[in-house]
């Protein structure tokens, strides 16, 4: 996979999450899901296949319909996604932290204002690069526990797009948006 395919795909995923969190249709956060491990499993880059082929050479990949076939080529001509760019802005990382099981709405907001992370993912990253460690009032119990979490949801969610199946887990609050069922 390209690095520009990777990015694309990251993007999509991240839109995925968005609209789960913003209680979106559960198909319409799978049809971004099933078109980033479609752009992940593509040997050849985006952009080549967009110069040869148009906006139909989008299209006529599996899982790619008409509006992530334009969200591509926006990142293709533009560099940005707009539609991950409106769903940040409406997004509120602090309420999305508190899904995190020991985290409430206070250690959610100091996480937010000392780690300056928006996403699950991207707490995950600071998480691995020792960054928890600079939350104020936050002890070692807690911090594992963060951690722990972060690591099963990411963990589960990168076995299931890699082509296993994994049904909604209500012990996790593994999020419905991060499964993907083998076709």
């Amino acid at each position: 996979m390209t690095a520009f395919n990777k990015k694309v795909a990251q993007n999509l995923r991240k839109i995925a999450a968005l609209l789960k969190e913003q209680d979106a249709n559960y198909f319409r956060c799978q049809a971004y899901l099933h078109a980033a491990q479609t752009i992940e499993n593509l040997p050849r880059d985006l952009r080549v296949l967009f110069e040869e082929q148009g906006i139909q050479g989008l299209i006529h990949l599996p899982t790619i319909g008409t509006g992530i076939a334009h969200l591509i080529y926006e990142h293709i001509s533009t560099g940005r996604m707009s539609k991950l760019e409106n769903l940040q802005g409406s997004s509120d990382p602090v309420s999305l932290y508190q899904v995190i099981p020991t985290v409430g709405r206070e250690l959610a907001q100091r996480i937010h204002d000392k780690l300056h992370v928006n996403t699950l993912e991207e707490l995950e990253s600071a998480v691995h690069t020792g960054q928890l460690n600079q939350v104020e009032d936050l002890g070692k119990k807690r911090q594992q526990a963060i951690t722990d979490w972060l690591s099963n949801i990411f963990n589960e969610r990168n076995k299931n797009l890699s082509g296993y199946t994994s049904r909604f887990d209500e012990k996790k609050n593994w999020p419905e948006c991060f499964s993907v069922t083998k076709n």
